[in-house]
């Protein structure tokens, strides 16, 4: 499956009630997933995100970059490499 269809399967398995991601699977990328998910619900609820969606923000928080754009070429998944699913549900 290439990464656009695992990126639009994703999208309509999540629904907009649950968190569903893909990360490149590098270690310091999978590290960070859970204290960057919490980051994000709190920003969430304080409505400061600067991306549209938790997953989109878990991102951007974990690339250390400061628009989505980057931080998809920094820490999204890409073609021919291992990935991590994060999910809450």
């Amino acid at each position: 499956m290439e990464v656009d269809e695992l990126l639009k399967l994703s999208a309509s398995l999540s629904g907009g009630n649950v968190v569903l991601e893909l990360f490149d699977h590098r270690e310091a990328i999978v590290s960070g997933l859970l204290p960057a998910y919490v980051n994000a619900a709190v920003m969430a609820n304080g409505k400061v995100m600067r991306s549209g969606s938790i997953g989109k923000e878990m991102l951007r928080l974990i690339s250390g970059e400061r628009n989505i754009s980057s931080a998809i070429q920094t820490s999204g998944m890409r073609s021919n490499r291992k990935f991590v699913v994060f999910s809450t549900s």
